[in-house]
């Protein structure tokens, strides 16, 4: 093999060959020596079988306004069950009618069939959190006043029906404002979850867990299930206080233009006809 021939330097001194180095660096080529950036990895790379994934942060959370409104309709709704088996059992000390005794369940459930409409019109005027509050203060003024009455042993059955009269169309408003008020406190991709947890909630405390703790309420006293229930209504309207709203969002009114957003500038008006 032939060797390379000396390099010879001005002085006329031969100079020996050095091994061959990496190509000079152009302009825009990064040094391989100096430079500290990772090589990027691979395709189809896969993380070791040992080495574990953080869990994603679930940020989807109902809220603290929603869990307040769902305290205060389970409160509210444990005081209706207490009530439910209360009411027929009060009539059976006053009278030994059947019908009567009928008719104080009617008298509860015909404010559904009267005022179902209207209430809907009257909780669209109105600020939908107070009006729950002033439901659940009306109700509890109510039983409160009808606890006192039995106490003082002066209550005959005909108050016993407008009581449960209006502590019926009390209920309308407060159910009807609690519907409207939701998608105010959630948003749009949470409703379902959030009518689901309400409903829950009703069911929970109407029908499962109220009338129970009603039945064990009356064999102490008669007046104490009607005390007990003023006293969570007032919790519930309590809790009420806690819950946050958002604004409420209002449609542009007929023949009107919606505004553009804040920072653009309008587009042409386009010409009649």
């Amino acid at each position: 093999m032939r060797e390379p021939a000396p390099e010879v330097s001005s002085g006329g001194t031969a100079v020996a060959p050095g091994p061959a180095g990496p190509p000079p660096a152009g302009p825009g080529t990064p040094d391989p020596v100096t430079s500290t950036t990772d090589p990027a990895p691979a395709a189809g790379h896969k993380p070791p079988a040992g080495a574990t994934r953080p869990a994603p942060r679930r940020t989807d959370k109902l809220g603290t306004g929603f869990w307040a409104l769902f305290a205060a309709m389970f409160v509210a709704n444990l005081g209706s069950g207490i009530t439910t088996v209360a009411f027929p059992w009060l009539t059976t000390e006053m009278t030994t009618d059947p019908l009567l005794v009928a008719g104080v369940g009617v008298a509860a459930e015909l404010p559904w069939l009267l005022f179902s409409l209207p209430a809907g019109v009257l909780v669209d005027r109105y600020e939908h959190r107070r009006l729950i509050s002033s439901t659940h203060l009306g109700r509890a003024l109510v039983v409160g006043l009808l606890a006192v009455v039995l106490f003082a042993d002066v209550a005959s059955i005909w108050m016993v029906y407008l009581v449960a009269f209006t502590i019926g169309a009390l209920t309308v408003l407060n159910e009807n404002a609690t519907q409207t008020i939701l998608p105010r406190i959630v948003r749009p991709s949470q409703l379902n979850r959030a009518n689901s947890n309400l409903v829950l909630a009703d069911t929970t405390g109407g029908v499962f867990l109220g009338p129970a703790i009603g039945g064990l309420l009356l064999t102490v006293a008669v007046t104490l299930p009607f005390a007990v229930d003023a006293a969570l209504y007032l919790l519930a309207a309590g809790l009420i206080l806690l819950v946050t709203v958002s604004a409420r969002r209002t449609a542009p009114a007929a023949g009107t233009l919606p505004a553009p957003p804040v920072g653009t500038a309008p587009g042409p008006v386009p010409a009649a006809g």
